[in-house]
């Protein structure tokens, strides 16, 4: 528990991207099914302050000291995942309502990085020694259209995932990460 509290005080996340397409085939009156390629990239920040005693030699005496190393270090990773969801929606004028939910696989394209290791030192990672693997993703959307005409809505949402990761080799520790990705775009309706 104290290795699994200090791994995650001293990981931070930060700004990622997404983009893709979606087709949705609308099956009956206000239910429809989605699924296309999304790219993404997440990122994360890793700081750690790692002290050990020394002893240092002033004077002929020995003084007992304190090394002291900081290490802050940027983390990547990008994958291509294949959403499938399914969707609902409610027509109010103008205004299309809708939530999806569904499942993607990701696609691990590649990541490089730093980790606290087991023993606590650094590791370092990368696509060759991996701190993810492909992985299943768990999303829900709910999202909001304005009708700009009869064939194009200009759509925002805000997807919610969890992702369990399993074990990874570089800590022995098993993961799991949640992501919020607001998307904006636009919906042909043909």
């Amino acid at each position: 528990a104290g290795f699994a509290d200090s791994l995650s005080n001293s990981m931070s996340s930060e700004y990622g991207y997404a983009l893709g397409g979606l087709v949705r085939l609308k099956q009956g009156t206000n239910w429809y099914l989605r699924s296309g390629l999304e790219y993404a990239r997440w990122n994360d920040r890793f700081d750690k302050v790692l002290l050990s005693d020394t002893t240092v030699t002033l004077d002929q005496q020995d003084v007992v000291g304190q090394n002291i190393r900081t290490v802050r270090h940027y983390n990547t990773m990008s994958m291509l995942s294949i959403p499938v969801q399914v969707g609902v929606f409610k027509d109010i004028k103008r205004f299309r309502f809708g939530v999806d939910a569904g499942v993607s696989y990701a696609f691990v394209l590649g990541q490089s990085g730093r980790i606290l290791a087991v023993d606590e030192s650094i590791s370092e990672y990368s696509q060759s020694d991996k701190r993810f693997s492909n992985f299943f993703t768990f999303r829900v959307a709910p999202n909001i259209g304005w009708k700009l005409n009869e064939r194009i809505i200009l759509d925002a949402s805000g997807m919610l995932s969890y992702q369990d990761h399993g074990t990874n080799s570089l800590n022995s520790l098993r993961s799991s990460t949640v992501a919020f990705v607001p998307t904006i775009g636009l919906t042909f309706n043909y």
